[in-house]
């Protein structure tokens, strides 16, 4: 598995890993105000929107009272890569709540990511390395990232190698789209909401088998600056809005051990019924990884095959 595509899996498709990232550096949320951030942001985004090339989509019709919106998402990002611009800012305010992948600003969810991603076995990471490889592990933390080794011995291996590409990612600070999000929200007093719980994303983190996590965590590491050029690419794709260049990178992984219909096609098509039940109730701005928007199996297709008029507000 290349770089490219864990940090597709971990960057664009679950919250647990940059969650329990944010806890482990514990930063804060920078203070700017929306409206400061939508000046900011429409100054450095003038490029036209073509076609599919949009992060936010307006949902209505099947007996939608008032419309939703969808919004994709990058769960870390570098702060001056932040894209708020003022139409994603008039849509969210005309929600009446917002909806997450997991409701991260209730702290019984963020107490059960971070019980959840401690490993459960009583293994420490130099129990499951060879010493050679703990010792590459632990001399690159300390020299590159700055971070505690001993906060590291704790984690299930599997969430280690996007904890690395994230913290890598070509800024000091990064921050998270669900915090901004959620800061926003409670600056217009909305309600948060969650589509899934943090059992059923553990679940699926626990699927990626020990040796592949072990060889792509020696690759992370010993590849760290060709990883930031491809973090970047990412990056780049998602301030262009090209959803199309975001779903081929989800495509294109393939690995053996890794169900991608797992991480990808069966949430998609779990969140449609639970997305429905709240979107008959309230206006609702859904915030999820931008990977699970795009293609035959994303969400936009998918809304648009129950009935929905999924239409890109460029």
């Amino acid at each position: 598995m290349t770089i490219r595509k864990i940090t597709a899996l971990l960057v664009c498709l679950t919250t647990l890993i940059p969650s329990l990232l944010s806890f482990a550096q514990q930063k804060s949320l920078p203070k700017s105000s929306p409206k400061a951030q939508n000046k900011t942001q429409t100054r450095s985004q003038k490029k036209v929107i073509t076609n599919d090339k949009s992060l936010l989509w307006r949902v209505k019709g099947k007996g939608l009272v008032k419309p939703s919106y969808l919004f994709g998402t990058i769960h870390r990002i570098c702060p001056e890569d932040f894209l708020w611009t003022i139409k994603m800012e008039e849509n969210f305010q005309k929600s009446e709540k917002v909806c997450f992948e997991m409701d991260l600003d209730d702290t019984t969810v963020m107490t059960e990511i971070t019980t959840g991603l401690m490993s459960n076995n009583g293994k420490k990471l130099s129990e499951t390395l060879t010493q050679e490889q703990y010792n590459i592990f632990e001399k690159f933390i300390q020299d590159s990232l700055g971070l505690e080794m001993s906060f590291f011995d704790q984690i299930k291996p599997a969430a280690i190698p996007g904890m690395i590409i994230i913290s890598a990612g070509g800024c000091e600070h990064p921050i998270s789209y669900e915090n901004r999000l959620t800061s926003f929200a409670k600056t217009s007093n909305k309600e948060i909401l969650g589509l899934e719980t943090p059992k059923e994303q553990l679940e699926l983190l626990d699927q990626i088998p020990i040796d592949s996590v072990i060889s792509q965590l020696m690759y992370t590491i010993q590849n760290n600056t060709e990883d930031t050029v491809d973090f970047k690419e990412m990056m780049k794709a998602y301030k262009d809005q090209d959803l199309p260049k975001l779903s081929k990178m989800m495509s294109s992984i393939e690995e053996p051990g890794i169900d991608m219909n797992a991480f990808l096609v069966n949430r998609n098509k779990k969140w449609i019924p639970r997305m429905t039940n709240k979107m008959n109730a309230n206006s609702i701005f859904f915030a999820v990884g931008a990977g699970h928007l795009y293609g035959k199996n994303g969400v936009i297709s998918l809304l648009r095959k129950d009935g929905y008029t999924v239409e890109p507000l460029k």
